[in-house]
């Protein structure tokens, strides 16, 4: 196949001989929403609320149930560390496993202590959110490092998302990280927005072996079909020409069949690109 991952949002619950046919098939690399479940506040919180984000200069320990809109301090000492514990214990429970998702959780809530500030270096990314990829590459590498003795095969994706659009400038970035890169691609349509999306995806190639991308191809919540089929298949064949290997898509065909073969054509291509 084109690309190893090929599979949409709904994916769980929809018809599994139509997705068989289609070749679609599950994430090869885990990478969605999932800190909260690194840090969960209701063991973690009152021993260690360094862990948790600093909002207007006090440290903010989230509910339980509050799974978005925070993330924990990237550079809490022992932070790292105390993830790295519950990452080797689930791959220790479920050998079958060969990932684990560092995705951030939804929305940003990025920690704003003076050390993550520091080393984030106070600038915006190219989208406008603060930059802070250079905190999360350093906490990602250092449970990377903790890890790799016992997995050494194992990987590490990630939203390349809000704070984390960017590479870190200066910084290495462990091989066995996978960032997905998040983008509605059909924008490429406008100059300007393919221009910085492939800037972004050479950059991330020019850092990791192994690259994602996280697209939204859904339509419904548009007035009319939102077909762009030659479009499509251009950024697909560009994407797997700059190393991208993951394609993973919102998209849901209980509720966007009105658009007919798009996404047919979506598995189809990631199948095989030279149709």
């Amino acid at each position: 196949p084109s690309f190893l991952s090929r599979t949409f949002s709904g994916a769980r619950g929809e018809a599994p001989a139509w997705m068989r046919k289609l070749r679609a098939n599950p994430i090869r690399v885990q990478f969605h929403h999932n800190l909260w479940r690194l840090f969960p506040p209701e063991l973690l919180g009152a021993e260690h609320p360094e862990y948790y984000p600093l909002r207007n200069g006090e440290r903010f320990v989230p509910k339980p149930e509050d799974h978005v809109s925070w993330q924990p301090c990237f550079t809490a000492p022992g932070s790292a560390d105390a993830a790295a514990g519950r990452i080797r214990e689930f791959w220790t429970q479920n050998p079958a496993s060969r990932s684990y998702s560092l995705g951030v959780n939804d929305s940003a809530g990025f920690c704003t202590c003076a050390t993550c500030q520091a080393v984030n270096g106070g600038r915006k990314n190219f989208a406008g959110y603060e930059h802070v990829t250079p905190s999360f590459v350093l906490f990602a590498n250092r449970m990377a490092e903790l890890l790799r003795g016992d997995f050494p095969t194992h990987q590490f994706g990630f939203l390349a998302y809000v704070g984390i659009l960017e590479p870190p400038e200066d910084l290495a970035v462990d091989p066995s990280l996978v960032p997905f890169m998040t983008f509605d691609r059909m924008m490429w349509l406008d100059p300007e927005k393919k221009k910085g999306g492939q800037e972004v995806t050479i950059s991330w190639k020019k850092k990791v072996p192994n690259l994602g991308w996280y697209d939204y191809i859904y339509g419904r919540f548009y007035a009319m079909p939102r077909i762009y089929f030659h479009h499509m298949a251009d950024y697909l064949r560009w994407g797997h020409e700059h190393g991208v290997r993951h394609y993973y898509a919102e998209y849901y065909p209980a509720e966007d069949w009105h658009e007919g073969p798009k996404f047919y054509l979506a598995m189809k291509l990631c199948w095989n690109l030279g149709l």
